[in-house]
């Protein structure tokens, strides 16, 4: 379905202020923001967070910084991932990855949380590496740099978010960091939603097609079915 909505929009064909009033590009510029402000504020406050569910000896801090590199194990897989279910599903994997790391992250455990180093790490790696593979395939690769430019500048923009919610939780909740992480994890529902429009429209377009034919859409092969009488 992705790829036969490139070739029918000509997605690679338009020149980049096309692309970025593309509903493409808005919906990975939604996607790519949340998240990596949901990653950035992680990276941030989690010293912070674990001292205040009882690490003061800063044992699973350090084993965080050791386990958080080990994303690049998981790129055979993000791979594989990819050409088995294709990027706009990975981009969905990913989705679900980051509301399962927000939900056990609201687990004031240090042995759950040394879990969900894990899960981040692999959250982590997915969302970038699929980010980048998904701007490659849908602008093509002659505007695949400056696209992914503009998308992480305003993820950067967005980012800065993190710091007003880090002092919030560090001095106004005074180190209770369960008020923002649960806030966190609503918002990132918006990139489900996003993501849920993006193939909904693209299942959409397949079954009103250029040629005007009507029928429903396979969700497994993409193909236009014949309507039942």
């Amino acid at each position: 379905l992705h790829s036969r909505r490139i070739r029918r929009q000509r997605l690679h064909k338009l020149d980049v202020p096309q692309q970025l009033a593309s509903f493409d590009f808005v919906v990975i510029a939604i996607y790519s923001s949340v998240h990596i402000l949901q990653c950035n504020l992680y990276i941030e406050t989690v010293n912070e967070y674990l001292t205040s569910i009882g690490d003061h000896d800063a044992k699973y801090a350090n084993m965080f910084s050791f386990i958080l590199p080990c994303g690049i194990f998981f790129i055979p897989l993000i791979d594989r991932t990819i050409q088995k279910i294709g990027v706009v599903n990975t981009l969905i994997l990913a989705n679900g990855l980051s509301l399962l790391f927000g939900s056990i992250l609201l687990i004031p455990n240090l042995t759950v949380q040394t879990i969900n180093f894990g899960l981040f790490t692999c959250f982590r790696a997915y969302l970038y590496s699929t980010l980048n593979t998904f701007i490659a395939e849908t602008f093509g690769a002659s505007t695949t740099g400056r696209i992914l430019g503009f998308t992480f500048t305003i993820g950067s923009v967005i980012s800065l978010l993190q710091y007003p919610a880090a002092s919030i939780a560090e001095g106004y909740l005074g180190n209770n960091f369960g008020a923002v992480n649960l806030i966190l994890l609503v918002l990132c529902l918006l990139p489900v939603g996003v993501i849920n429009s993006y193939t909904s429209n693209q299942l959409w377009v397949e079954r009103y097609d250029i040629h005007g034919e009507v029928g429903d859409v396979s969700e497994d092969t993409g193909e236009l079915l014949p309507l039942m009488d």
